[in-house]
């Protein structure tokens, strides 16, 4: 890398390299020197203009050495610009993509210039003679003194002396100073370009830190979970911890999933939560989660299922109206999902049949007739869906079999309700039949 990357970097080489720093800076000071000798040459044309100027009057002073300088100035810049063109360095353009390469716009045209100023030159050598008498004879009438005169000669050797010096004060200083601009603008490019590269590899190892360390807390919660859905299982009863499925700590646990994971992963890792509090017959807790969550997590139509069933539960148990009417709210969301599910028609019938119990042994007509009314309402329901709705129905009711109490609603489904149950099973028997591979995976004999 070149000193000058070094010292853009604001870091500074060994001694090893400051004799090559020193022995390049006295290089570019020898080549600067000639520009400064050609700068005092053109200024001691100064005063060559300032004793002419004396010589024609103290009247004539301001308005000959204003002349003299615009014509000097003009020339010089004249000659300048045909000194840059010529001198334009150049720079190898790259190949490479990530190399920078400078434009050699400039670089062309500077070759077309030098090669038609050369040309003409060649070609229009004896009228260019005669077009510097011409000017001159006009510069010379600004003078106030028409041709021949010794104002023709000076204004002619101002020409000529400011043009070849302003020639080569324009070819030396783009000889020397502007290859080093250029280098320049090519390092700071480069090392724009670098410092950009190594933000992008510090932005690139950050994000791998915050994804490692994001996999790191999704999989230390994936753990958590699963070793909820082991502990809910029966056979694991021994590693059963029930501080583990304590409410506060259940929802510590789901916030935690609903920063870490995104929409679908969240809904998966609370269902499996709420599954496993449904075969611990958490079903209050089912409840508490259910109703704190409903608004922030998608929750799917199996868990609103689970939570329908677990308030069935628990309207078994104490008939309280609350259960019931969550019961409901957790169906109409299960069917929101899927309009036909047959377990949902199975829930409202037990719900109904617990009704229907009550009121036969408390003899109260006005819920046993409203219950009647409902039954009815939800078997004609089913008859009006798919065959694959009175095959889920049937099914659900007939995995309560054995069980107390669920066995005797299913027995008072199928006395009091004959002919519409008989229809539903049939319609059942029939979806079996076409489908021999579903009833299998449901475990049902087709």
């Amino acid at each position: 890398m070149s000193a000058k990357i070094w010292k853009l970097m604001g870091m500074n080489k060994t001694n090893k390299n400051s004799s090559k720093e020193l022995e390049e800076q006295r290089r570019e000071e020898s080549k600067g020197r000639s520009i400064i000798f050609v700068s005092i040459v053109l200024l001691s044309g100064g005063i060559i203009l300032c004793l002419y100027s004396l010589s024609m009057g103290t009247n004539k002073f301001m308005a000959t050495i204003s002349i003299s300088a615009m014509i000097a100035f003009t020339s010089s810049i004249v000659g300048a610009f045909i000194g840059f063109i010529f001198g334009i360095p150049r720079t190898p353009a790259s190949k490479d993509p990530d190399n920078i390469a400078a434009n050699t716009n400039l670089e062309e045209i500077s070759d077309w210039i030098t090669k038609i100023i050369v040309g003409v030159s060649l070609v229009q050598l004896n009228q260019i003679s005669g077009g510097i008498v011409e000017l001159g004879n006009t510069l010379s009438k600004g003078f106030g003194s028409p041709p021949p005169s010794s104002a023709f000669v000076f204004s002619v050797s101002i020409l000529i002396f400011y043009f070849v010096g302003g020639f080569f004060l324009g070819y030396l200083w783009s000889r020397i100073y502007l290859p080093k601009i250029l280098r320049t603008s090519l390092e700071e490019g480069f090392l724009e370009r670098i410092k950009e590269k190594e933000n992008q590899l510090i932005e690139t190892q950050t994000l791998l830190k915050e994804t490692k360390s994001q996999q790191d807390v999704q999989n230390e919660i994936r753990k958590e979970v699963d070793s909820l859905v082991l502990q809910s299982d029966p056979k694991n009863y021994k590693d059963f911890k029930a501080e583990n499925f304590n409410q506060d700590r259940l929802q510590k646990l789901i916030d935690n999933i609903i920063i870490h994971f995104d929409k679908k992963e969240t809904a998966n890792l609370f269902g499996q939560i709420i599954s496993s509090l449904y075969k611990l017959g958490y079903y209050d807790l089912i409840n508490n989660l259910a109703e704190h969550y409903k608004n922030s997590i998608e929750i799917n139509y199996v868990n609103w299922t689970d939570v329908a069933l677990a308030n069935l539960t628990l309207y078994n148990t104490n008939r309280l109206q609350e259960h019931k009417e969550r019961m409901m709210q957790a169906i109409e969301n299960t069917r929101k999902t899927i309009a036909d599910y047959g377990v949902t028609n199975a829930i409202e019938l037990y719900g109904n049949l617990i009704d229907l119990t009550y009121a036969l042994d408390t003899k109260d007509k006005k819920i046993e007739d409203d219950a009647k009314v409902n039954i009815a309402n939800i078997l004609n329901q089913i008859k009006t869906k798919p065959d694959v709705t009175s095959f889920e129905a049937i099914n659900y009711l007939n995995r309560n079999e054995g069980k107390p109490k669920w066995t005797d609603y299913n027995k008072m489904l199928r006395d009091m309700f004959t002919a519409d149950f008989n229809e539903i099973l049939a319609r059942s028997e029939k979806y079996k039949e076409a489908n021999p591979d579903v009833a299998k995976f449901y475990g049902v004999e087709s």
